[in-house]
């Protein structure tokens, strides 16, 4: 009868055992999607930067296209003022000054 009795204690025992692994593999389950949180987290703040980055070097390069484009038209406005407006001025057409 005693060793019925230590199976009977014992049973409560397996039992808490049990639940206490189940917990533990929870908590580490747990503690390892933390991490993946974390490590996305960081991920993102990258992304973040590297986009912040990006766009400051968009805006750079639109404001040197603008710029360059308004250089083009003045060297275009300079070109067609030392060449036409001479012949012009000479009473040469103009259509004379195309090349084949």
């Amino acid at each position: 009868m005693t060793h019925h009795l230590k199976i009977t204690d014992s049973v409560p025992h397996l039992i808490f055992y049990r639940m206490l692994s189940e917990r533990e593999d929870k908590l580490q389950e747990l503690e390892m999607t933390v991490e993946r949180l974390q490590d996305n987290a960081v991920d993102s703040d990258s992304l973040l930067e590297s986009m912040q980055s990006d766009k400051t070097a968009l805006s750079r390069a639109i404001a040197q296209n603008k710029e360059l484009k308004t250089q083009l038209a003045e060297l275009q406005n300079g070109f067609v003022k030392m060449v036409c407006v001479p012949q012009i001025e000479k009473n040469i057409p103009i259509m004379n000054l195309m090349i084949d």
